[in-house]
């Protein structure tokens, strides 16, 4: 009988520590399997967290309404107005005024001292190229506007004049809409 118990006492030793082995191999198991599951979540958080930083530089880098101020997309800029003073006759030699605003076309900010040229041309064979004069390039004030006078041909016919701005590190070239001028003797068109 004392053998008896010797053995099932060393019987149950054995299956004691095997189970004590086992169930600490498999806590091991566990403890490494929830490590690494633990290590995907982070890097899938960390993952998640550059596609969404990524995707919000995207978004902002191409659509306007959204840039951030830092940001800077060049973009195009328009003239809101480009007036002539008297208009649409001229007499001939007469000097008249030409007026306009340059504005940021996604803001509609003023777009402030910036440099605007003219395209002065004969949009009629009565008056030859060499008979117009230069228009002097102008400043936008802070508003954006500019101001500028010049004389019309001595001959009667139709000129044209568009306001050009050659673009800036932020801003594309633009020009307006040509606006014609009837030179004329009269008050009605020739």
């Amino acid at each position: 009988m004392e053998n008896t118990i010797k053995q099932n006492l060393y019987m149950f030793t054995t299956l004691t520590l095997s189970l004590i082995v086992i169930l600490s191999y498999n806590s091991g198991i566990d403890s490494s399997m929830a490590q690494q599951q633990n290590e995907t979540t982070n890097q899938t958080e960390i993952q998640d967290q550059e596609n969404m930083s990524e995707s919000k530089f995207l978004k902002n880098s191409t659509s306007f309404g959204n840039a951030t101020a830092d940001l800077d997309i060049k973009h195009a800029p328009e003239f809101s107005t480009l007036t002539i003073q008297p208009w649409p006759i001229v007499e001939p030699s007469a000097e008249f005024n030409i007026k306009g605003i340059l504005v940021d076309k996604i803001t509609l900010q003023p777009v402030a001292n910036s440099e605007v040229s003219f395209l002065y041309e004969s949009a009629s064979e009565a008056i030859p190229p060499f008979g117009l004069e230069t228009i002097e390039k102008q400043s936008t004030d802070t508003g954006g506007k500019f101001n500028t006078k010049t004389s019309a041909p001595d001959t009667q016919g139709i000129v044209s004049v568009t306001a050009i701005y050659n673009g800036s590190g932020l801003y594309h070239s633009v020009a307006s809409d040509p606006a014609l001028v009837i030179v004329s003797n009269s008050s009605l068109p020739p």
